[in-house]
C-alpha cells in the first residue's frame, strides 16, 4: 500500500502536465487531494478513538469527580448559614 502510494506520488509529481513548476495549481490540488485530506482522516479517526478510550475508561472517575465537586458547592453554600448559627 505504501509503495502503490509512492508510486502515485511520484508518477504525480514528474508527469510533464501536473509538474509543479509547469502546472501548481494542479500540484497543489493533487497535494491536497493525496496528502491533506488523508491526514485529516486519520487524525480525526485517532482523535475518535482516544475520546472513546477516555469516555470509556475513565467515565466513572470523572463522575466521581463531579459528584464531590458538587457536593462542595453545597457544602461552600451551607457553610456561611452554619457559621451564623453557631457563632451568632
Amino acid at each position: 500500500m505504501v509503495k502503490m502510494l509512492k508510486r502515485v506520488i511520484r508518477n504525480y509529481w514528474l508527469a510533464e502536465e501536473t509538474n509543479i513548476f509547469r502546472n501548481y495549481r494542479d500540484a497543489l490540488a493533487g497535494f491536497v487531494a493525496l496528502v491533506i485530506i488523508p491526514a485529516v482522516s486519520v487524525f480525526l479517526y485517532y482523535l475518535q478513538m482516544v475520546i472513546r478510550f477516555g469516555v470509556i475508561h475513565f467515565r466513572l472517575y470523572l463522575f466521581r469527580w463531579l459528584v464531590r465537586m458538587i457536593h462542595m458547592e453545597d457544602i461552600m453554600d451551607t457553610l456561611p448559614k452554619m457559621q451564623s448559627l453557631l457563632f451568632d
